[in-house]
């Protein structure tokens, strides 16, 4: 494939979401939200599909009904389209938030799952994430999300899924369930352990 092909240009750009496409029609979107359920560090297991390989994945949130909304409900209806012209609605996971009320932090949110078997890049900031800070990927951080739409036809039926390709820390949230974790490094005080347990063990 050329490089011209692979080359993603913006199609369309607004507040927290960008549309893209390459040269074969690919469509890649650009996210701003809040981080739900996310396996990045880990993959995750399907129990129910014991021979389905572990996938990374994530859930966003986003503002219902906002432009990023609706730039991304017409990039997934266009992928559905451009793979399935037959079907006059294609699944997706984008979701209403406020269908899932006991959930803390989706009133009012767009949902929407991206996955991958390969392990995303992982960014805080603009520097690739380092040992030790996993926890930044929290539930309630804010990221960005890169993900390309891709087209599942198989046992399990005929959707458009986003394959995910980038998440990148831009700033604390509210935890989705309870606090933010704290910069631990910032607060601990200077102990030197064997000092300590020769002082005090009674048996020294």
């Amino acid at each position: 494939m050329s490089e011209t092909k692979d080359k993603y240009k913006l199609v369309k750009k607004v507040e927290n979401a960008q549309h893209l496409e390459n040269g074969d029609g690919k469509i890649r979107v650009v996210l701003d939200g809040t981080l739900s359920y996310p396996h990045i560090i880990t993959p995750q297991g399907d129990d129910t599909q014991p021979d389905k390989p572990p996938r990374y994945n994530l859930v966003l949130l986003g503002e219902l009904d906002s432009p990023a909304h609706k730039l991304l409900e017409a990039a997934l209806k266009k992928a559905g389209k451009n793979y399935f012209p037959e079907l006059k609605k294609v699944n997706t996971s984008l979701k209403n938030g406020n269908d899932k009320p006991d959930e803390n932090g989706y009133e009012g949110k767009f949902t929407i799952g991206a996955a991958n078997t390969e392990q995303p890049q992982l960014f805080i900031g603009r520097s690739p994430m380092d040992q030790g800070e996993e926890r930044k990927f929290y539930p309630g951080a804010q990221v960005r999300v890169v993900a390309t739409l891709w087209k599942q036809n198989n046992q399990h039926g005929k959707r458009v899924n986003l394959s995910l390709d980038m998440v990148q820390w831009t700033a604390d949230g509210e935890r989705l369930g309870g606090r933010a974790p704290i910069a631990s490094d910032d607060y601990l005080a200077d102990i030197d352990i064997d000092d300590e347990e020769d002082e005090h063990d009674p048996l020294a």
